[in-house]
């Protein structure tokens, strides 16, 4: 293993959607570096054809490496994968690694990763199970998961203060957040006034056929857990992270209370049943490409995973709520898919997927703060002279709403994604996205340039996150076995969580 960070050699673990748009590009823009190398990647055999396929003709033609499909509900890597991994470590000199695996397997790379004395950055969630999404049992595992890995970092970084942990938490580099942040924090000096009140709303835009859910691999429904474990991350962790820039002088909060209700599969089939679907694309076209019948469905959908969630949270100093918020998740929402089958399509943005988002960030009187995000892939639609106008492909706007008779400035401000572009000093390409300055971060963090506590999302800065991920599941579960879903979390650094007795068997 190399001794100096100051080249770092990179093992991509996971060639899936994700890496192709995001992981493999930036390294491949770094191809003439000779002190960052994506040296190897490695996945399942039965990716190896696809992978191959991408990689053909292009530049960057990193070592690769195929295993035997597991399953990945497993605890633990088996000796099998260890050793492939150990053996591409030593060959290679790998320092760093990229999971960007189906999430079931985040935990075992990365313990692998942390006891091997290799930096990670890492796709969010941080964990999640099979089941999840109505195993109380397994609800808990989240944080527990977040706190044991914390502590192997803690305890692996004292040996080498060069190891870096980091998860791929883009929307804290986005400087519409960022931007927020700041007049957050501005409102709070003047007035000592913490953000009361948050609504957040995102929408992935995906349709999904009766027989996707029961059959998709990717994103899935079918191994018991949906969008909570997929983009939901993002919320439960932006909402905590922007609301830190309005607490202090004694104000922050130390616990939470969460409620939470879902919608399942079965509530899809009754929302829009096969008839309906018949309806609309024709028995014949329909059927072909739909295997199930309703009690099939119905029986199949019974222990899938969330398709929608919505949380009521709040955010508490003792028995006191300082913040109220709502966050609100759908993955059935508006869509531009007009198609029965999603058969050779990118299942990533290829398949009418519309990404729809806002928040609304009240700070008592003195501020309110609203950030709008209403896309739309139709080609048509975009216009290179107003790239902010909504239902185009880079819609953004945040809106400031000041008291100005108590705070001064402007009453009312507005920033578009032009103004933001102009704040980053323009347009870069791929190298100027969030995801980017995520990764250049983790590399910057490896060589020693960036201590830790300066890194926006190193792992040690994740416990709230995990916190309100692991509740919001508890919640949803205890909703599903008919039990009280209002639970209650207290931040405390390595607690161990227990399930009433009377639960343990959920």
């Amino acid at each position: 293993m190399l001794t100096s960070n100051k080249v770092v050699n990179l093992l991509l673990i996971g060639f899936g959607p994700h890496a192709k748009r995001i992981y493999y590009p930036l390294a491949a823009d770094a191809i003439d570096d000779p002190t960052l190398n994506l040296c190897a990647a490695i996945d399942f055999i039965s990716s190896r054809r696809e992978i191959e396929s991408y990689l053909s003709g292009k530049a960057l033609q990193p070592a690769l490496f195929f295993i035997n499909d597991i399953d990945n509900s497993e605890q633990t890597l088996s000796t099998e994968v260890e050793q492939t991994l150990n053996h591409i470590v030593a060959q290679y000199g790998i320092n760093g690694v990229i999971i960007a695996t189906e999430p079931l397997a985040h935990l075992q790379y990365a313990t692998w990763a942390l006891e091997a004395g290799l930096s990670i950055l890492m796709d969010k969630p941080i964990s999640t199970y099979e089941g999840i999404s109505t195993s109380i049992s397994k609800s808990l595992k989240i944080v527990e998961d977040y706190h044991s890995l914390n502590a192997l970092y803690q305890k692996k970084k004292r040996a080498n203060p060069l190891l870096v942990f980091s998860l791929m938490a883009q929307r804290r580099y986005q400087t519409s957040f960022n931007f927020i942040k700041k007049r957050i924090s501005e409102c709070f000096i003047m007035t000592h006034c913490p953000v009361t009140n948050v609504q957040s709303f995102h929408s992935d835009g995906q349709w999904r056929m009766p027989t996707e859910i029961a059959e998709q691999h990717y994103h899935p429904y079918n191994q018991g857990y949906g969008k909570c474990s997929h983009s939901g991350y993002h919320y439960f962790d932006i909402v905590p992270f922007v609301l830190e820039s309005g607490f202090g002088e004694g104000k922050t909060f130390d616990n939470i209370e969460v409620f939470s209700t879902a919608i399942r599969p079965n509530d899809i089939l009754s929302q829009f049943t096969l008839d309906d679907y018949r309806s609309l694309f024709g028995s014949h076209e329909f059927d072909e490409s739909n295997f199930y019948d309703e009690k099939q469905l119905s029986l199949l959908f019974d222990n899938f995973g969330e398709v929608d969630c919505s949380s009521s949270i709040r955010f508490k100093q003792g028995d006191r709520t300082l913040t109220l918020a709502s966050i609100n998740l759908c993955h059935n929402g508006y869509s531009q898919r007009n198609w029965v089958t999603a058969a050779g399509r990118d299942l990533y943005k290829g398949n009418g997927r519309v990404s729809h988002e806002s928040h609304i960030f009240q700070q008592g009187p003195f501020q309110s703060i609203h950030f709008h995000s209403y896309k739309s892939d139709e080609p048509g639609v975009f216009r290179e002279d107003n790239t902010h106008q909504i239902g185009t492909k880079e819609h953004l706007e945040i809106y400031i709403f000041r008291n100005h008779k108590m705070l001064g400035g402007k009453h009312i401000e507005i920033v578009n994604i032009d103004d933001l572009i102009a704040m980053e000093g323009g347009r870069k390409g791929l190298k100027g996205k969030s995801k980017a300055k995520a990764f250049f971060e983790f590399v910057a963090g490896m060589r020693g340039e960036i201590a830790a506590e300066e890194r926006v999302s190193d792992f040690s800065k994740h416990e709230v996150g995990a916190t309100l991920t692991s509740a919001i599941y508890q919640s949803i579960c205890h909703g599903y076995y008919q039990l009280n879903p209002l639970i209650r979390r207290r931040f405390a650094k390595a607690k161990t969580l227990s399930v009433p007795e009377e639960y343990a068997h959920l």
